[in-house]
């Protein structure tokens, strides 16, 4: 992970930052199904 270190903002850190903001965002998107379907399952028993 060269590109902060040396480097401006404008240099590949930006695309960085939004693939580590997309994937935190797929995480939560995940969990959030999994913990909707673990409750609509809980609730049908």
């Amino acid at each position: 992970m060269p590109t902060f270190l040396g480097m401006g903002m404008d240099s590949g850190w930006g695309v960085e930052a939004l693939w580590l903001l997309g994937g935190v965002v797929l995480t939560l998107a995940a969990i959030g199904v999994v913990a909707l379907a673990a409750l609509r399952t809980r609730r049908h028993d």
